[in-house]
């Protein structure tokens, strides 16, 4: 849908709206009827809307007549169908403006009836008699209180008191809203009031005073829901008195709006005509407004289904002339023409189609068989073709650099004759029609031991074998490769356990002469020392050893032992080691027998406690703690420290080989630590704790 379009059906939208919103601001209860401004700007903006609908419509009409004159060939077609939705959309729309109108007429005659009127006046009449007879009620009541007043005064001595009781009896005789008896400086000398204050107490003005110095009654409404009677005590000098009614405010809302609906009542009948006269203009805009916008949209559709009719004939008569590319423009709709011009299309593809396709066929094998030939040519991997006898019918010239053969030593000849070793998975072959077998082997040339690995692919066609691919990767220099790889990681990992326990060596030996040198002579103490040095020595000569039988780290010797032994050597070594750091072993259990290395556990037990050591020892009140946990069917070494503790974007790679965040760690130690203790079925992890430092934590079975 293009941006014409678009504007044409956002123009019908708005002009519907607008005469929408006419139609309800005319709507009996709408203030426009009251506003002569507002009914001439309706008038004004419906006109202009249907003008210009006028006007799109000539211009409609015209551009009919002109591609008529130019003798269009589709113009007759389109003629035809404005016709026809022309017919269409007369119809319903003059029917539904004549029962509009007998209805738009009907209901300003109902506003104006006699029923309205009659039912305006009578309510009207029906609050005003409300309002009278408590006007007379309050007349009577206040004529009653003064004349109780009166004649007690005949008989007896009246004091403020006496006044008071009065005012009292009355108040809850005659149930009124207040009582008040004021003197003329408006200063009350006795009162009764239904809130207990003075608050509804209006002093009257001069005006007021004059009235009822004249011996009549003063009426006056203070709001919507209090009315006010004044009189004055004509046997009491200067003495007045005012009492309150209430008044039902609903009645007297329904009074007050009863008022004003009698007056716009009247209004509007003295103009009625006038009204009428404009309702009617609108009604006939609205009309007309409606007929243009139905005549419209029926040339839209007459265009929308004429269109795609003619740009056919026009693609026909190109297409007859050997233009395949006159393709008709497709439309989204899923209807009949829509599918025409789909159908048509493709009939001008598959044509189009069947007429290249000898030449693309033979541009396609051409081009298969260089591109074949440059594949095969530039691979490093031998690719081998066979019939289904096994036969080679094809190779590249990478088969000849591998098993170093000439082409008429390969072409020809049978699989197996040339590599013997395969004949075992030649039945593997023939019955797995749709598997690719692999296999890796060695292939001796001229002594020269070559590793090969081998993978055949079976060729079928209508489930028949017709052949086989056979592809060629030497990775000699590969395994070479990962074998130096290995031994290099291997030398790597024992020259890092190695250094693991040459640290207590070292540490015992600096003890041993920081202690000579300060002439402290503590036999026990040395013997401690040199027992650690003799025993870490035996740890690295066992590592040496086994690496020297297996050349590789030693495998772990699982035997029952008790493990809170191992684990309290390492705590008091490193607890003797760095005075300055607070080791505290958290330990119950004297003893906790488990199947473990004693060696192995021993080495992942001090690398976890190196590295708390490392992380306290830049911090001040820097603690190590040793806890044990006894679980149902395992147990857990927990040890905790407060150092620097870890980044946790790097705690995932921790256990991974070479990662470290030491500046010369060599990343191998927690690696170590993990394989020991998974080679024991256990656990082992690292988390950050909550406030600072870290917890390495080792799960065994029991």
């Amino acid at each position: 849908m293009n941006l014409k379009t678009i504007s044409f059906y956002i123009f019908i939208i708005i002009t519907f709206i607008s005469f929408l919103g006419t139609f309800i601001l005319l709507l009996p209860g709408s203030e426009l009827v009251k506003d002569k401004s507002s009914l001439g700007l309706l008038l004004l903006l419906d006109t202009i809307l249907v003008i210009i609908l006028a006007s799109l419509l000539i211009r409609q009409i015209l551009l009919i007549f002109i591609n008529k004159r130019k003798d269009y060939s589709s113009s007759k077609l389109y003629i035809k169908f404005i016709n026809l939705f022309t017919v269409i959309s007369l119809g319903p729309t003059i029917g539904v403006v004549i029962i509009a109108a007998l209805f738009f007429n009907l209901e300003i005659a109902n506003w104006y009836g006699a029923a309205v009127k009659s039912t305006i006046v009578n309510s009207n009449a029906v609050a005003n008699e409300y309002l009278l007879q408590k006007q007379e009620n309050l007349e009577v009541n206040i004529q009653s209180i003064s004349k109780d007043i009166f004649e007690y005064g005949l008989k007896n001595n009246l004091t403020r008191s006496e006044l008071q009781r009065i005012i009292k009896n009355n108040f809850e005789i005659k149930k009124l809203e207040d009582i008040f008896v004021f003197d003329i400086s408006n200063d009350i000398i006795a009162y009764k009031s239904l809130k207990n204050g003075i608050e509804n107490f209006l002093p009257p003005n001069n005006n007021i005073i004059n009235i009822i110095n004249s011996g009549k009654i003063y009426i006056n409404q203070k709001n919507n829901n209090i009315l006010s009677a004044y009189y004055k005590l004509p046997f009491l000098k200067n003495t007045y008195l005012l009492i309150n009614d209430d008044i039902n405010e609903t009645i007297y809302n329904h009074l007050f709006e009863t008022a004003k609906a009698i007056t716009a009542y009247k209004n509007l009948e003295n103009k009625n005509s006038n009204i009428q006269i404009s309702f009617s203009m609108i009604f006939v805009l609205f009309s007309v407004c409606l007929l243009l916008i139905s005549l419209l949209l029926g040339f839209r559709m007459a265009g929308k289904l004429s269109e795609p009719i003619s740009n056919l004939i026009k693609s026909s008569q190109k297409v007859s002339k050997g233009n395949f590319d006159a393709k008709v423009s497709e439309i989204n709709d899923y209807d009949e023409i829509s599918l025409l011009l789909k159908s048509f299309n493709k009939m001008i593809f598959e044509i189009e189609k069947q007429q290249k396709k000898l030449i693309e066929n033979n541009v396609e094998i051409e081009n298969r068989r260089l591109f074949t030939e440059a594949v095969l040519a530039s691979l490093s991997t031998g690719v081998i073709a066979l019939n289904k006898n096994f036969n080679i019918t094809l190779s590249n010239e990478s088969v000849k650099e591998i098993i170093n053969k000439s082409e008429k030593e390969i072409i020809g000849k049978n699989l197996f004759d040339i590599f013997p070793t395969l004949v075992d998975i030649k039945s593997k072959i023939e019955n797995n029609k749709n598997n690719n077998l692999t296999k890796q082997i060695e292939y001796n040339i001229n002594d020269n031991i070559k590793n090969l690995f081998i993978k055949i692919a079976t060729e079928i066609k209508q489930k028949n074998i017709i052949g086989y691919v056979v592809t060629i990767d030497d990775l000699t220099s590969l395994i070479l490769a990962e074998k130096h790889a290995a031994w290099s990681d291997i030398a790597r990992k024992i020259a890092h356990e190695i250094k693991n326990p040459l640290t207590p060596i070292k540490l015992s030996a600096e003890r041993i002469e920081k202690k000579i040198q300060d002439n402290k002579f503590d036999k026990n103490n040395f013997i401690s020392l040199a027992k650690t040095i003799s025993s870490q020595v035996d740890d690295i000569g066992k590592l040496i050893d086994e690496f020297s039988s297996f050349a590789r780290l030693p495998e772990a010797d699982i035997k029952k032992d008790d493990f809170i032994n191992i684990l309290n050597e390492c705590f008091n070594f490193y607890a003797n080691a760095h005075t300055d750091i607070n080791f505290k072993l958290e330990n119950k259990y004297d003893k906790i027998i488990c199947p473990f290395d004693r060696f192995q556990m021993s080495l992942v037990i001090n690398n976890l406690t190196k590295n708390a050591v490392e992380a306290v020892s830049k911090i001040k009140n820097s603690s190590i703690i040793f806890k044990t946990s006894l679980l149902e069917k395992s147990f857990k070494i927990d040890i905790i420290d407060n150092g620097i503790g870890l980044d946790m974007n790097k705690m995932s790679k921790i256990f991974k080989p070479y990662f470290t965040t030491k500046e010369k760690g060599t990343g191998l130690g927690l690696s170590i630590c993990k394989k020991i203790i998974e080679d024991h079925n256990g656990k082992i992890s690292i988390k950050k704790n909550s406030s600072t430092g870290t917890t390495a934590s080792i799960l065994l079975n029991l």
